[in-house]
């Protein structure tokens, strides 16, 4: 019989654009840390030779619970697709049927122009 916390969901993936969202990511990142969670986040991962979008989808793969920061930007845009990467995390999460949590910037929110696409 599996104790409540082995089925508590151990690691989350964080996905969002990045630099205009650094700032929600770390606070993001930190109550999820604070919370007992083991949070996947680009910011913590090296150098890796794989392109961007292979070293993501397989933290999504081992990720118990995704979590999509989402504001006025697209995103990175490998060469030759014609979606972003955090949009193909989110198609990779939705796929293997993880938990996805959307946080969403307010509608009416002031964002600095040079990150509204």
């Amino acid at each position: 019989m599996g104790s409540e916390a082995s089925r508590f969901p151990q690691r989350v993936f964080i996905s969002s654009t990045f630099k205009d969202l650094k700032r929600h990511r770390g606070v993001a990142i930190r109550s999820l840390e604070k919370a007992g969670f083991h949070v996947d986040a680009m910011e913590a991962w090296s150098a890796d030779p794989r392109d961007p979008v292979s070293v993501s989808t397989k933290s999504v793969v081992e990720c118990d619970v995704f979590v999509l920061l989402v504001a006025r930007r697209r995103g990175f845009r490998p060469v030759g697709s014609d979606k972003s990467v955090t949009q193909l995390e989110y198609e990779e999460a939705v796929g293997l049927q993880k938990p996805i949590f959307v946080f969403m910037l307010a509608e009416g929110a002031a964002w600095p122009a040079e990150y509204d696409e």
